[in-house]
């Protein structure tokens, strides 16, 4: 059995919603790979971050709503994020040039599609790679919700294979109910708001998580 590949998202809106504009999207692999310790063989977490696109232009979004409430949250906020913020609702018409959403979601798409043909069984369709990703979020009801209706949006195709969702709490709440520890976020690895930092904090805990359950059940198993 060929192991699954999960990613992590990190969505960044105007609004709550999976109707608000999108702002900002971040997506880390992670996981937990066997590597041999003291004679015996257990797994240890990685993370990597993989795909963001900050900011993301709200040109061409007006069907997705805004609150001004959440305007005002994000003037709030660290100034390097909400620089990325305010250029986005600008339309990216400063240096950086924000992506356009269908852009993001393309560039996602394929992200995702390249990590879930990797390590499969000879060649992949595409159905077959996407079907490989298992998709994380923390709250997972909110960017799951979202993601959804992009691809119905943008990917009909793979919205119709789309199926493997996970809430990255509850494995979190698994953990710290069967092993005592509850692993904590990395904010060292960004400022927070910024949807790849965002997500690859996410990932770090959710890795960390799996290797300390895989680890207990071994333990448990071997006696």
């Amino acid at each position: 059995m060929h192991d699954k590949v999960n990613i992590m998202l990190d969505f960044e809106m105007l609004g709550p919603g999976d109707d608000a504009k999108v702002i900002g999207v971040g997506a880390a692999v992670f996981g937990a790979h066997p590597a041999p310790v003291a004679g015996r063989s257990r797994r240890e977490p990685f993370a990597r971050p993989v795909y963001e696109a900050w900011p993301i232009s709200v040109k061409g979004q007006d069907a997705r709503t805004h609150t001004w409430d959440t305007i005002a949250w994000w003037h709030r906020q660290d100034p390097e994020v909400s620089s990325a913020a305010f250029e986005a609702m600008d339309g990216g018409r400063s240096s950086r040039k924000g992506r356009v959403l269908r852009l993001a979601v393309k560039e996602l798409v394929d992200a995702a599609v390249d990590l879930g043909s990797h390590g499969g069984p000879g060649d992949l369709t595409l159905g077959e790679a996407w079907e490989r990703v298992t998709w994380w979020a923390m709250p997972a009801a909110a960017d799951l919700s979202l993601w959804m209706s992009l691809l119905r949006e943008f990917r009909p195709d793979l919205a119709r294979l789309y199926g493997r969702v996970r809430d990255g709490k509850t494995l979190l709440d698994a953990c710290e109910a069967a092993t005592g520890v509850r692993p904590a976020s990395r904010r060292e690895v960004g400022p927070q708001h910024s949807p790849a930092a965002d997500a690859l904090s996410q990932a770090w805990q959710c890795a960390e998580a799996m290797a300390l359950l895989a680890d207990l059940r071994e333990r448990t198993e071997n006696g």
